[in-house]
């Protein structure tokens, strides 16, 4: 009971601590690529996480490209889906980008995912994954993938802080966005007015 106690305390103080960097880092995200980076950085070096990494649909929607990553994997490129309609069985991040909901995968190696995704993921040493979608405006823009080097399922209160994680990028990515939109509004306007007779 002793040891259950002892471990529960060290999960919610690990919890509050990273709930306490995203939002240091929302408050003072002056642009979105430093964003993205300090979130998944928080995620591997607070939470102890392997890797963390975001992916962003393409403009067409059936390709993902990274944007940002922290922890030991070099590129994980290698095992990105394409988000198209193949006919294959999908991966954990086409399906959660397709259904809008976080996916687990508590061992890479018995995945349904194409075998080269598949097997690209366990030669870079990631063994359990949990993805989540990013929705901006309505519209999932991409993800943001937390990978372990070992077999393990995400804890129900684990996926929920991520899910909050999750939610918390997206609402900065939309804030930063919607400034840069403004801002360019902005111009047009003076723009126009300082042309207009």
């Amino acid at each position: 009971i002793v040891g259950r106690d002892a471990t529960e305390q060290i999960r919610n103080a690990r919890s509050l601590r990273m709930l306490g960097d995203v939002n240091r880092a929302l408050v003072h995200a002056g642009d979105e690529p430093r964003l993205l980076t300090d979130i998944c950085a928080t995620i591997v070096n607070v939470g102890g996480d392997s890797t963390a990494w975001v992916g962003f649909l393409d403009n067409d929607g059936r390709s993902l490209h990274p944007v940002a990553k922290a922890g030991n994997v070099a590129h994980p490129e290698g095992h990105l889906p394409t988000v198209a309609d193949t006919g294959a069985a999908p991966g954990a991040i086409t399906t959660a980008i397709r259904t809008r909901s976080v996916q687990v995968t508590s061992d890479i190696r018995e995945s349904p995912a194409p075998a080269a995704s598949r097997d690209a993921a366990v030669r870079q040493g990631l063994l359990s994954s949990c993805v989540l979608p990013l929705i901006v405006g309505g519209s999932v823009i991409g993800v943001i993938e937390v990978c372990a080097d070992e077999l393990r399922t995400f804890e129900a209160e684990e996926v929920q802080l991520l899910q909050e994680l999750a939610d918390s990028l997206a609402y900065g990515i939309g804030r930063i966005r919607d400034a840069i939109s403004l801002s360019q509004s902005e111009e047009r306007f003076r723009s126009l007015a300082n042309a207009s007779p």
